[in-house]
This record gives C-alpha cells, sequence and structure tokens, in this order.
C-alpha cells in the first residue's frame, strides 16, 4: 500500500472533491469600495458586473462613487438620461443556493439628483446552466417613487424554487418608466451596503461541508457528505469548523500530498498536522520496521549483515 501511496492519495482526495457540495458564496464588495467589472462574458462571484443598453443618445452609469456613501468611502451611482427605452445597473452572481430555502436581500438606497425614471433592484432564481427556476423580474422591486435624498433601507425576501443552485443580486436604472405627458429622462440614484443571507427559520438549518463552507437548507435536507447544524441557524457566522488538511507522508518513500487528515489516515501514513505543507524535509524516510534495517520494505539477512556493518564501524 505504501508504494502505491501518492496515486491512491490522489484519487481519494479528488473524490473527496467532487462529491460534495459548495457553500454559499458571500455578497462580494457589498459596499462598492472597489470598481465594478465590465465587459466580462459571465459574471464571475466575488464582485459586480456592470451592463447597459440602449440607443446611442443615451448617457449610462453604473459605477463606484465617492460623492455620497452611507458607510465607507463609496456607493454604487446608478445614473441614466438622454432618451426613452435606455437601461443600466450591475450584477452579481450567488452560488450555493438552497431549493426552498427563504433568502433574504437588503440594501440601502437614495436620490442623487432628479428622479424621473425607474430605480429598481431584484433576485434572479437560476439552475447549474444558468436558465431561469422563475420568471426573470418576478421579484422585481421599484423604488423611485420612494427615493429620497436620505438613505433608506430596502429588502427583499423570497422562497429559492425548485431546481436553484445560484441567485443573482440585480440594480439597475431604466427609462422604459417616464411620464408619457411630460417625458423626462433623467434620473439619479446611490445604492450602498448589500446583504443576502438565508433567513433564521425553524424550518431550516445551517449544514457544515466537509471543506469548512456553509450553506443553509430545510431541515433533513442537506447536501450529501455535509453536517446539519441545530435548527434555525445560519451561516452568519460561519461557526463549521475549519478542515483538518495537512501534510500527510509517507516515511517509507518520502512521499507527500497535502490532504485531510482521515483520508491520510485511511492510508495508514502519517498525518503532520492541520495547515502542514510539504516544504522539503517535512517526511524523512524511515524504516517501516525495527528489523528491517535497510529500510528495503522487507526483512532479510542483509539487514542483519547491515546492522553487524554498523556495529562494528561503532554506529549501531
Amino acid at each position: 500500500m505504501f508504494q502505491k501511496f501518492l496515486s491512491i492519495t490522489a484519487v481519494v482526495a479528488a473524490g473527496c472533491i467532487a462529491s460534495t457540495a459548495s457553500g454559499q458564496s458571500a455578497v462580494g464588495n457589498p459596499g462598492f469600495e472597489v470598481d465594478a467589472l465590465y465587459d466580462q462574458p459571465a459574471p464571475p462571484l466575488g464582485n459586480w458586473t456592470g451592463f447597459f443598453g440602449g440607443p446611442p443618445s443615451s448617457t449610462l452609469t453604473a459605477i463606484r462613487d465617492t460623492t455620497a456613501p452611507r458607510t465607507g468611502a463609496s456607493a454604487l451611482k446608478l445614473a441614466i438620461s438622454g432618451d426613452g427605452n435606455a437601461f443600466c445597473g450591475v450584477q452579481q452572481p450567488i452560488s450555493g443556493i438552497q431549493p426552498g430555502v427563504t433568502y433574504r436581500m437588503q440594501m440601502w438606497a437614495r436620490a442623487g439628483g432628479p428622479i424621473n425614471n425607474g430605480v429598481e433592484f431584484r433576485i434572479e432564481w437560476k439552475n447549474a446552466g444558468g436558465g431561469f427556476t422563475a420568471g426573470q423580474f418576478d421579484l422585481n422591486q421599484a423604488i423611485q417613487n420612494s427615493l429620497t435624498n436620505t438613505y433608506q433601507q430596502y429588502t427583499i425576501e423570497a422562497v429559492a424554487p425548485a431546481g436553484t443552485t445560484q441567485a443573482t443580486l440585480v440594480f439597475a436604472a431604466q427609462t422604459f418608466t417616464f411620464n408619457p405627458l411630460t417625458p423626462v429622462f433623467d434620473t439619479t440614484a446611490f445604492i450602498d451596503d448589500v446583504t443576502f443571507a438565508a433567513v433564521a427559520l425553524p424550518t431550516q438549518a445551517a449544514c457544515c461541508l466537509p471543506d469548512g463552507s456553509c450553506v443553509v437548507a430545510l431541515v433533513g435536507a442537506c447536501p450529501s457528505g455535509s453536517t446539519q447544524q441545530a435548527t434555525g441557524t445560519t451561516c452568519s457566522p460561519n461557526n463549521c469548523p475549519a478542515p483538518s488538511i495537512g501534510a500527510c507522508c509517507n516515511n517509507a518513500t518520502g512521499g507527500c500530498l497535502v490532504v485531510d487528515q482521515s483520508v491520510c489516515v485511511t492510508l495508514g501514513a502519517n498525518y503532520r498536522g492541520n495547515g502542514t505543507t510539504c516544504s522539503v524535509g517535512q517526511c524523512p524516510v524511515t524504516p517501516v520496521c525495527r528489523a528491517d534495517f535497510n529500510g528495503q520494505n522487507g526483512v532479510d539477512v542483509q539487514d542483519i549483515f547491515e546492522f553487524l556493518n554498523a556495529w562494528f564501524a561503532g554506529c549501531p
């Protein structure tokens, strides 16, 4: 078994990774303290990605701005003017969503100038292939009529539909909304301090995954390989134990891999401790058996001869 240690461990470790779910990703850049991304073929996790559309006569803005943050140094500025049938905004995907779980999206918004058109935010539910599991605009909340020059908090609370694995958070301004009697296309708003998390409910519970990440699922429906916590718990904060991962040594060959402690123990190898790495000298080669004096993975007469040679040389 020791001779095949590296290949066996690699297969076991890869199998563990492939068979476990991923924890819910956090809202990246929630206060818009760094620039959003633009011209992305697919919005990545961890930051906002801008989107724009409309006639060339429109002026569209969706940027980090330092004029009127609620907290920190920046906020998102959404501004649109010039013509109708235009839109701009930002979006961010959140992974690790569990069907049937109730989630809450919250943010703060205020007017940044005239409000003559639409300002809105929403959650879009999607499956693993990126398709919608509910109507794209089912949870769209128009807030332009309630915006003032003071920040107010807005909330969406909804249940993830069957088949959902991710949520996309969206903020937008658009000029499809206007007064037909006196059409004016000029709107500016600020958005700040975004949160998105599962709601603490007795029908839901946090589930701890082997990699230390966390998702909330319906009670009794935690992902395979995870451990359900007390009912009503959430992943905010994440109280799941950190994984026991470190250097695993084959002391017969000096081979080393960084794996979960349980994998290392199963293989009968030497686990060097949580957080250790395969640095030089981490896995010294030592005889598996004291009688195997020459470390050749066997005991024969040659071990006696080499022991006697060492004895007479003064190195027993």
